[in-house]
């Protein structure tokens, strides 16, 4: 990760952040955690002094848009009021994302909520850590693996064995502590890192930004082992099972209590709904809320009937509360018109795709290359606007992994179905690790295994990456597939066609015409049931008397078999898919007086002679209907593939 050449100005509840719609405030929130009377208070400064709205962030954090210049002064003073700016001076370092569920589930090895009060106290004691950006995590996470996974700057994982494992970016190995020493740990780490940053004489404001002579090191554990109490230098911990963040909708009853998770589309909730989740916790269930990096709500403490009742009403009333949301894992940044630097109104280009588009992967809408706000932890699409459409690809989990394209500058009628195409997951295999309760668990891949499904995704991606401007619809159509036998998208470039060669091939096999072949594997690739009358499909380079022929005629046998087609070549659909010397014979006939085929699918494959074979097709006096692939790439399962797309208009 580069080092930021500039300051950190990342916004914060005292330095407000200037955008396009007004000024911007962001509130940090220890863990998620808020007394409904807090939740209260920041609804009320939405509609007070800004637009009457909240948006969750990606660390569970809390903003407020379209604030005056002049509000600094009056918001801070509710905050203060709330208990919400303890400390002016730390008010943009407490970053500190925690379990949402812990301690309200079955899952974990143990409740971590109770550590972010004391972290966060730890924290705002020492002027010192006032000097952290205000992007640097902290991570708090009760083993199930869900903000293990967010990319922390200091990461404490409950284990089994009712340690905290404490990580670092980058360094191998683990600190375990006790529990009751992970305010202590947090701070020291926080120090070793600031020193680390001024030694470097770099801008750095996360431990990845560090240059390799100041990276944080093993030795740094060894360093922390020795002002934490109880801690010692391990092995790095297990990683634990891919979690992601809580599913919407309650959790099984525990102790006969249920919290209800509750998530915001693109993160954004109106103060009134903000409100009424306040009043929810306060008359039926724990007076708490946790705002979760994941954009969502939890309300703690909840009989199981309250919350099966209070999750249909919220359902009814816009958020997401169960599964199967087109919406579940869908982010934005703030685009048009809120933000100058966005190229589109990614939130409304992102309701208008997703209400066609089924759920699926997470995908994240960005107005530029910023992407501000986007996931981590998890394989996600990314969709980038570019001024006149969107750039989609597959992001892994994995940060340094190279992404996927799955489309490219897609327009907005094509928005829905390469968007759904690429929301499915694609068959990559989740790493081994173990459960929650301490079992290994094996590897599993995840794949699409409908193979109408496959056919879908497949042609949407074709299309959706592929240039097929300038193709007739019909011609685009046999590309679409050739490109599928082949995985080459760049393939449209090198296609050289007549203007009618697939309407006449069509014409001519409907009317049961022959489909001859140069190859066994063309003919064995058409698919029988695609053709309109039952065609024969011919290939005679198995005839014994091809041998003898081509020793007499002094050519290959490929080009020999050619002679047998002779009596069934009137008005055939001819598809040469291997041999050049084939595709070159067939002209020299055509030349001789034998009869001329209707189309011939001129594809051959090789270096010597496949290139040159086309060009004469394509320049041929006899002017023949024809599709080739210029330059030397071909290949019988393109043949095949181009023959099937004539065969039928079926995709």
């Amino acid at each position: 990760m580069p080092t930021p050449a500039r300051g950190d100005a990342c916004p914060g509840a005292l330095r407000l952040h200037e955008a396009a719609d007004g000024h911007l405030a962001r509130v940090r929130i220890p863990g998620g955690l808020l007394q409904a009377s807090q939740a209260t208070a920041l609804a009320r400064a939405a509609e007070d002094l800004g637009d009457a709205h909240l948006d969750l962030t990606s660390r569970g954090n809390v903003q407020l848009r379209a604030l005056p210049a002049d509000a600094g002064q009056e918001l801070a003073a509710r905050l203060a009021e709330a208990a919400l700016l303890p400390s002016p001076a730390h008010e943009r370092i407490r970053n500190l994302v925690a379990s949402p569920l812990s301690g309200l589930d079955d899952e974990g090895h143990a409740d971590v909520t109770p550590l972010v009060p004391a972290v966060d106290a730890a924290l705002l004691e020492d002027p010192a850590t006032a000097a952290l950006s205000g992007r640097f995590l902290f991570a708090l996470d009760d083993g199930r693996g869900d903000t293990a996974a967010l990319d922390a700057d200091v990461t404490m994982l409950a284990t089994p064995d009712g340690d905290l494992a404490l990580t670092l970016p980058g360094v191998p190995g683990s600190l375990r502590l006790p529990p009751d020493q992970a305010p202590a740990a947090a701070h020291a780490a926080a120090l070793l890192f600031l020193a680390a940053a001024r030694a470097s004489g770099t801008r750095a404001w996360r431990v990845a930004e560090l240059p390799p002579g100041q990276a944080l090191s093993t030795a740094t554990l060894t360093e922390l082992a020795a002002r934490v109490p109880g801690a010692r230098t391990a092995p790095a911990p297990t990683s634990p099972a891919p979690y992601g963040g809580p599913r919407p909708g309650p959790t099984p009853p525990r102790e006969g209590r249920s919290a209800l998770h509750a998530l915001a589309p693109l993160g954004r909730l109106t103060a009134y709904r903000w409100r009424e989740l306040a009043e929810l916790a306060v008359r039926h269930g724990a007076g708490t809320l946790r705002a979760t990096p994941w954009r969502g709500i939890v309300v703690p403490g909840l009989t199981p009937a309250r919350a099966g009742e209070a999750a249909a009403e919220l359902a009814r009333a816009g958020l997401v509360t169960g599964e199967g949301s087109s919406w579940e894992g869908v982010g934005a940044c703030t685009g048009r018109p809120g933000c100058v630097k966005s190229l589109a109104d990614v939130r409304a280009d992102a309701r208008a795709a997703l209400d066609a588009a089924p759920g699926g992967l997470p995908v994240y809408w960005s107005g530029c290359e910023r992407r501000c706000g986007h996931p981590r932890g998890t394989a996600w699409v990314d969709a980038v606007a570019t001024g006149t459409g969107y750039d989609l690809a597959h992001r892994p989990a994995d940060p340094a992994a190279a992404p996927r394209p799955a489309g490219r500058n897609v327009s907005a009628d094509r928005l829905p179905e390469v968007l759904a195409a690429a929301r499915r997951r694609p068959p990559t295999p989740g790493p081994r690790g173990t459960t929650p309760s301490g079992k290994s668990e094996s590897r599993v891949f995840e794949y699409e295994k409908d193979g109408a499904a496959i056919y879908r995704e497949s042609f949407a991606t074709i299309r959706a990456e592929a240039d097929l401007t300038g193709l007739p619809p019909d011609v685009a159509q046999v590309a679409v597939r050739m490109i599928h036998a082949c995985g080459m998208t760049d393939l449209p470039r090198d296609l050289g066609h007549t203007p009618l060669v697939v309407a006449r091939a069509r014409q001519a096999l409907r009317a049961g015409a022959p489909i001859l072949c140069d190859a066994n594997m063309v003919a064995s690739g058409v698919t029988r049931k695609r053709l309109p009358a039952d065609n024969e499909v011919i290939c005679t380079l198995a005839d014994p008397s091809v041998p003898e022929l081509a020793a007499r005629l002094g050519t290959t046998r490929s080009a020999a078999a050619l002679e047998l087609w002779r009596d069934r070549l009137d008005g055939a659909v001819v598809a040469v898919g291997n041999a050049p010397t084939a595709l070159f014979r067939l002209l020299e006939m055509i030349e001789e007086g034998a009869p001329r085929p209707a189309a011939v699918i001129g594809v051959p494959v090789g270096f010597v002679g496949a290139a040159e074979s086309k060009d004469a097709l394509a320049v041929h006096a006899s002017g023949l209907d024809h599709l080739i692939v210029r330059g030397r790439r071909g290949g019988s399962a393109m043949a095949a593939a181009a023959l099937n797309a004539i065969a039928s208009e079926t995709e």
